[in-house]
């Protein structure tokens, strides 16, 4: 899709996704080819925070570095070819644009966090963290089992 039809479709979903799908593309060739820090982030999941991180810049949202890697915690458990198409579907439901599939993202998400309990530290840490500084937009979406499992593993942290 060409610049001025990304532009011109920007607020629909087919543009929201492509938008999505062409800045993961731009941000992990950039790390795969070091052009860009990647600090402790494979160039998959500099892929998935750059593509985010330019959708908040592009709607002119505010987002901490922190922040937004908390927001990324279920994407960051989920397999690639999945992780990209649901971030794109996530970026399109922050932005209430029609056509959202949203069951399928919320069964995604709360599928990925699922295993978040036998994830590395640094996620679940990072899970945390989110959920209490400043809680996601999943947050919003997550099952009993998944709200319950995060709950005990804050608390874990804190009696640390």
């Amino acid at each position: 899709m060409g610049f001025f039809k990304r532009l011109i479709n920007l607020n629909n979903i087919e543009g929201c996704h492509e938008a999505m799908r062409a800045s993961y593309q731009k941000h992990r060739k950039l790390a795969e080819k070091e052009k860009i820090p990647t600090a402790d982030l494979s160039p998959h999941q500099v892929g998935l925070f750059g593509a985010l991180g330019t959708r908040y810049k592009v709607c002119r949202e505010p987002i901490s570095e922190a922040s937004l890697m908390g927001e990324l915690v279920p994407f960051f458990l989920m397999e690639e070819g999945i992780s990209i198409e649901a971030l794109a579907e996530y970026a399109a439901l922050r932005e209430d644009i029609p056509g959202v599939r949203k069951e399928w993202l919320v069964s995604t998400i709360n599928n990925a966090l699922g295993n978040l309990d036998h994830a590395e530290d640094d996620l679940r840490t990072l899970a945390c963290m989110a959920m209490e500084v400043d809680p996601p937009r999943w947050a919003a979406i997550l099952n009993f089992s998944n709200r319950k499992m995060i709950d005990n593993l804050i608390s874990e942290l804190e009696q640390q």
